[in-house]
């Protein structure tokens, strides 16, 4: 759980060490919901040690940033 009580659960499906199928639930935020989605673009058909490594700055980075909270 986030500071903000926000939830995440990511499932994935590696074969052939790559995430070939990837959802996820969360709770919360627009802000948190639109970064859960990123981190599944950014993973997939990556191999399972290029997933791993992706950062919260990546994340950020693929979106152009976050507005600053209110």
């Amino acid at each position: 759980m986030g500071p903000c009580g926000d939830t995440k659960s990511f499932w994935l499906n590696v074969g052939d060490n790559k995430i070939q199928i990837d959802s996820f639930y969360m709770t919360g935020s627009g802000s948190s919901m639109t970064c859960g989605s990123m981190a599944i673009s950014l993973a997939s058909s990556k191999r399972s040690e290029e997933a791993a490594a992706i950062s919260q700055q990546d994340i950020l980075t693929a979106l152009g940033g976050l507005p600053a909270e209110v």
